[in-house]
């Protein structure tokens, strides 16, 4: 390997620029001697570890002797799969040392590990770790596609015997892009999509922090063998060094299958370049935990007498009863029906939001809203207690008795009156909570929704749903940026949102398309999309489960505002037009009778200036009841 690089060297020192200059002088021989002599030291220590008996410890031991360690969270190790077909794609920001990482990652999960290496790396001399490797050429000269038929074999059959497979899909260090003007990997090979599509293996991607020097990069600019060259000084410089790496959600091959080898390889980049995320807000998110760690919360009230509390909801009308469920009656109820219960409700949302990085930090949530707006409300008739609730705005009947300011997303939007001229009959939704115990399932939040669908089927007119969904302040502000361009980038009601303006937008320019790479190209589905914050939410946390939930069902958004009196969360005002909503989605909620009827009405009673309403789907839904 020293012959080769010294030939290289000789090399580059002869070629000539115009003038017949040479492209390097003397000097800079002088200099990379300085940085290629390592390479000896380099070979000695892989010579050494790798020819100790246990392969699979010589990562940790050549890590040893570099003077290198690495982090990864617990929550990232243990996303490795044990067992299966399984292709690890990575950026390769330093050259030599992020391979041995991920060999040492991948080893603590399973033995049956090989990693796909530059066949430099096999002139280094290490003995048995040969075993761990797949030696190809990334080149690209003469003769390297006939060279890498064999490696590309060795890798379709380890990975689709079931083994684990790590790759650097971009064959060579990352280095400087003037044009992105930053540090990132070459374009990615659709090689590695062969070898996932011909084995159906799952993958796994992992994202290193950090990148060579700048004399590297820049250097590197001049001619690409220079950094070839500064490789082995760059791998061995800096001790200690610790590097970190990422690891994102293991992505099935199903969520790849109807893709083209290109459009696979443009995805698995976009998942993990997207990890850098992670990095660059880390430090922000532990400061503003620590400001809100100080942030003074009122004690939260005393808990309501069970009693008063069971006696309200007991002595409500059967007619306000929207349904029952095993233990569980969801009902409707106006705030003078139920002033104890009320205040549990009140108190109930306090402790539930506070443990969202919300609330209002007030000892109950509590506001003059609630005394003219309609309460939905999910009860536990076994333990005698409020499970959870939605707040519900008949707006109509509010602005006609109290104008605009009557909406509680007035006090976060404003509104112009030909919002709702357009609109007609609509239901403002807000402050919707279950209370932690009751978090374990999606059973009580399906339930209320249930109660919501029940009451719409009762009060048809009533074809569209508006509210403001949080984002709360525990995501990273990476995440919440990226929501709110996802959202408006294909996601906006264009002709309603010009009706609304936000009283406090948030702050920050847009990341935009150029920023977000192919974020916008490669995901429309929310599913998808809740996929990449989740990576970048160390917590795993992906989208809002109500934003979720309102885009299935068609939501189109009006506009974004924080909300400072609510622990500065991010409120999104999503509109729902029911009659527009997916049957299939609707009939769990209404019933498929309930949807039919519903539909009906609505196509009766025309589309209030926005769009047709429902199609003539009645007619399909009232053959799929009969």
């Amino acid at each position: 390997m020293e012959q080769m690089i010294g030939g290289a060297l000789a090399e580059l020192c002869g070629q000539t620029v115009s003038g017949g200059k040479t492209l390097l002088g003397p000097g800079f021989k002088s200099l990379f001697l300085r940085h290629v002599l390592p390479l000896k030291r380099l070979n000695h220590i892989f010579s050494r570890f790798s020819s100790l008996p246990g392969w699979t410890a010589v990562p940790d031991r050549v890590l040893q002797a570099l003077g290198a360690t690495y982090h990864v969270l617990a929550s990232d190790q243990a996303k490795v799969p044990s067992q299966g077909p399984l292709v690890v794609v990575a950026n390769h920001p330093f050259g030599a040392i992020e391979g041995m990482v991920l060999a040492s990652i991948l080893l603590k999960a399973r033995e049956d590990t090989k990693i796909m290496a530059n066949f430099l790396l096999g002139a280094l001399g290490i003995g048995e770790a040969n075993d761990m490797m797949i030696f190809v050429d990334p080149f690209g000269g003469h003769g390297s596609v006939k060279r890498n038929l064999k490696p590309l074999r060795d890798a379709i059959k380890w990975v689709g015997a079931g083994g684990a497979l790590g790759i650097f899909p971009a064959g060579e260090v990352s280095h400087m892009h003037l044009r992105r003007f930053g540090v990132i990997d070459r374009q990615w090979s659709p090689t590695v999509a062969r070898i996932i599509r011909k084995t159906g293996a799952t993958v796994l991607p992992v994202y290193f922090e950090g990148h060579n020097s700048p004399l590297f990069h820049g250097l590197g600019l001049l001619h690409p063998m220079l950094r070839t060259l500064m490789l082995p000084g760059e791998n061995l410089k800096k001790k200690p060094r610790e590097v970190r790496a990422h690891i994102g959600k293991p992505i099935p091959f199903k969520r790849l299958a109807g893709l083209d080898d290109s459009a696979i390889m443009d995805y698995l980049r976009l998942r993990t370049y997207n990890l850098q995320n992670r990095k660059r807000e880390r430090r922000v998110k532990l400061l503003r935990r620590s400001a809100n760690s100080t942030a003074k919360h009122l004690p939260v009230v005393r808990a309501e007498e069970t009693s008063l509390v069971a006696a309200e909801i007991r002595r409500l009308p059967t007619e306000q009863l929207l349904l029952s469920s095993k233990n569980y009656d969801v009902l409707s109820a106006s705030a003078a029906q139920i002033p104890n219960a009320l205040h549990e409700i009140g108190r109930l949302r306090e402790i539930t939001f506070r443990q969202a990085n919300e609330g209002t930090g007030n000892p109950i949530d509590i506001d003059g809203f609630d005394q003219y707006y309609r309460h939905v409300i999910l009860w536990d008739r076994e333990q005698d207690e409020i499970v959870g609730a939605y707040r519900l705005g008949l707006a109509d009947t509010i602005m006609k008795e109290r104008g605009l300011s009557g909406l509680y997303t007035s006090t976060l939007f404003e509104y112009k009156d030909e919002l709702f001229h357009k609109m007609g009959p609509a239901l403002e939704l807000g402050r919707s909570f279950v209370r932690p115990e009751y978090q374990k399932t999606y059973q009580p939040l399906m339930l209320l929704w249930s109660g919501i669908g029940r009451f719409v089927i009762s009060n048809p007119q009533y074809r569209f749903l508006f509210g403001a969904v949080s984002i709360n302040n525990g995501y990273l502000g990476i995440s919440r940026k990226l929501i709110v361009d996802f959202l408006k980038e294909g996601h906006t009601h264009s002709d309603l949102a010009r009706f609304v303006r936000a009283r406090n937008a948030p702050r920050g320019r847009s990341l935009g398309k150029k920023n977000l790479g192919l974020a916008y190209s490669m995901v429309h589905e929310i599913q998808d999309f809740s996929e990449l914050i989740s990576d970048i939410e160390q917590d795993a946390t992906g989208v809002p489960i109500l934003l979720k939930h309102y885009m299935k069902l068609g939501g189109k958004f009006l506009g974004f505002s924080v909300d400072h009196k609510f622990n500065d969360a991010l409120d999104a005002l999503v509109l729902v037009d029911l009659a527009r909503s997916d049957p299939r989605i609707l009939e769990r909620y209404m019933g498929c009778e309930g949807v039919t009827s519903f539909l009906q009405f609505s196509e009766t009673n025309g589309s209030n200036g926005i769009g047709p309403a429902g199609d003539g789907r009645s007619e399909l839904r009232n053959d799929k009841c009969a």
